[in-house]
């Protein structure tokens, strides 16, 4: 391929290193490429011939390239920070939903990183601090960490005997790139139930559902080692059969870039 491609990302490089990585291996192959990790007040924006733009707040599509938006955020609206996402040329969505191009998380290995370390916490869950995630952090003594990256993070995951995955509102919906980072280690995730029964997408089969209120029986059904061990180990090799480059190579090809 001569095109120019730029990998576009302005959210944090600790939450998103992982997916560029995975982008970038995606891509190596095929195209000469140069990723830019900007800061959200940037406003010269490094535009190749093809730009892959992960997270993108504040980032408009050009006319004068293919844009591609990897979006990263449960869409509330058609809009990206002001920008119809109908102007981006492709939208690959990492939640499925009907507008865009769903992207599923497959297993690479910059989502593994596993590490051999004794279970030594019960619940574990990582991300962002609502009211509603506190309360349920609270009824079971979930150890929480907010703000936690790189391989502080992967090895919490894996000291953990329950990773658990926790909606931030009602309405929330299932969240891969979370999910993707607990199972490519080989780790069992329970999620907690969601209203769309679709909003799982490719990991639906890998989750161990749970809801607000039988999280302890949940548990107890996972208390033996060598089956959370056997479930993750099998949930990791069958992620490992459809891995996330051959899926992103794939839509990239749908949508005439190769």
């Amino acid at each position: 391929m001569s095109n120019k491609i730029s990998i576009i990302c302005n959210g944090s490089k600790n939450t998103f290193i992982e997916l560029v990585k995975s982008i970038e291996d995606s891509i190596s192959d095929i195209s000469d490429y140069k990723t830019h990790w900007l800061s959200l007040k940037d406003r010269k924006i490094p535009y190749g011939d093809i730009n892959i733009i992960v997270y993108g707040r504040y980032i408009a599509p050009t006319k004068n390239s293919f844009n591609i938006l990897i979006q990263t955020e449960q869409k509330k609206s058609n809009q990206k920070n002001g920008f119809l996402l109908n102007d981006y040329n492709v939208v690959l969505n990492l939640f499925p939903n009907k507008e865009g191009i769903y992207l599923p998380l497959g297993y690479s290995k910059y989502f593994d990183n596993s590490l051999e370390v004794n279970e030594d916490v019960d619940f574990l869950f990582f991300g962002g601090k609502s009211n509603r995630r506190l309360n349920l952090i609270k009824k079971y003594n979930i150890y929480y960490k907010q703000i936690i990256f790189n391989n502080e993070r992967n090895e919490l995951i894996q000291r953990a005997k329950w990773n658990v995955n926790i909606k931030s509102e009602d309405n929330w919906n299932y969240t891969p790139l979370r999910g993707i980072l607990i199972m490519s280690k080989g780790k069992i995730l329970f999620q907690e139930e969601i209203n769309d029964r679709n909003g799982y997408g490719y990991h639906n089969p890998y989750l161990i559902k749970f809801n607000q209120n039988n999280l302890l029986e949940v548990s107890e059904k996972w208390n033996s080692f060598k089956k959370r061990k056997e479930f993750g180990m099998y949930v990791k090799e069958s992620l490992m059969k459809k891995p996330f480059k051959e899926i992103f190579l794939k839509k990239l090809k749908n949508v005439g870039i190769k």
